[in-house]
């Protein structure tokens, strides 16, 4: 028995503690020089969004879910 599903719509949810990638300069420059240089050239990712102490990945999936479900009009029950 063949089983189908389809994604009909996401969602997505950033914690509030946001990192630039120049405090993270400012953090780890003396200790390894020119890491956070060579990873944001790699990556090109600048910014980095931190969980507070304490919260779990449900927490962070929680709000993205319930956006998801939002934006395709459903409620939990339907999924």
């Amino acid at each position: 028995m063949s089983r189908y599903g389809s994604i009909v719509s996401t969602g997505r949810y950033l914690p509030e503690i946001e990192v630039s990638n120049d405090a993270l300069r400012q953090r780890f420059e003396k200790s390894v020089p020119g890491f956070v240089d060579k990873m944001e050239e790699a990556t090109a990712i600048r910014t980095r969004w931190y969980a507070p102490d304490g919260w779990s990945t449900s927490d962070v999936a929680l709000p993205a879910a319930r956006q998801a479900l939002e934006r395709a009009g459903r409620k939990p029950e339907d999924v």
